[in-house]
């Protein structure tokens, strides 16, 4: 409302309280406050504006009730939770390392040597392990592979296949237990001039892991790898080769 009309409300109230005051044969009623005033003149002017509207639309403008403002406010509570805060509603809490039917893609480079042999194994393995059952799990390994070796180094690559089984598993770290077979193939033959290119490797381990970082450990550990020649070699050795490395969490 113009600030006009509101003064005018204001000296309409005024001029009405004291004509009542002074109306003979009645009792002066008490003054009035400021705040009954106000009170007064908000609703004139809620009077005002719905004489208006209802010029305009022939609808008349009221006021809601405490119900239907009440329903309001929890309908559109209700719409926030289920809208607008997806994520918190999706959010799972992250399943404990050895979880049965959990599955990871796992980065492992590796450094091992050959004892008995001058021999360096350096190794690329990217692997999938998935946990059948609890701290047990099969992987599926692709490796590459550089052998430093007397002669000639070569580069070797191929997949394998393992069953690993952890223990005395803590947030921080474990112990495990590994076995399984390979199968390599490389540009020479390993080891040099005796050796085949492509050679069927049944390989176990034992070591550990130690948490670094978030999805980053540290493992080493000793394995027993034999290599037995395919097609134009049949030369075989065992050997054992100490190793260290990191495995990466990357899914």
């Amino acid at each position: 409302m113009a600030i006009g009309s509101r003064r005018a409300s204001y000296e309409w109230l005024m001029a009405s309280a004291c004509i009542l005051a002074y109306e003979p044969a009645t009792a002066q009623p008490e003054p009035m406050s400021t705040a009954t005033v106000d009170s007064l003149v908000r609703g004139s002017e809620r009077v005002s504006r719905s004489g208006s509207y209802e010029a305009l639309t022939g609808q008349v403008l009221t006021e809601p009730s405490a119900a239907e403002s009440t329903r309001s406010t929890t309908v559109g509570s209700a719409f926030e939770t289920l809208n607008c805060s997806p994520l918190q509603q999706s959010s799972k809490p992250t399943p404990k390392f050895g979880t049965p039917g959990t599955t990871h893609v796992v980065f492992v480079p590796l450094v091992g040597k050959a004892i008995g042999v001058n021999e360096w194994f350096y190794i690329l393995n990217v692997e999938v392990d998935h946990f059948f059952l609890k701290n047990t799990c099969v992987n599926l390994h692709f490796q590459g592979i550089y052998y430093d070796q007397p002669g000639p180094p070569t580069v070797g690559y191929g997949p394998a296949l393992t069953l690993r089984r952890y223990f005395f598993v803590r947030p921080t770290g474990n112990v495990f237990l590994a076995g399984g077979v390979g199968l390599t193939y490389s540009d020479n033959p390993v080891p040099e001039v005796v050796g085949s290119k492509l050679n069927f490797t049944p390989r176990a381990a034992v070591g550990f892991s130690q948490e670094l970082f978030g999805g980053t450990r540290l493992i080493g550990g000793l394995r027993v790898i034999h290599s037995q020649g395919l097609g134009g070699s049949d030369f075989s050795r065992t050997i054992l080769q100490p190793f260290l490395g990191l495995s990466i969490v990357l899914y």
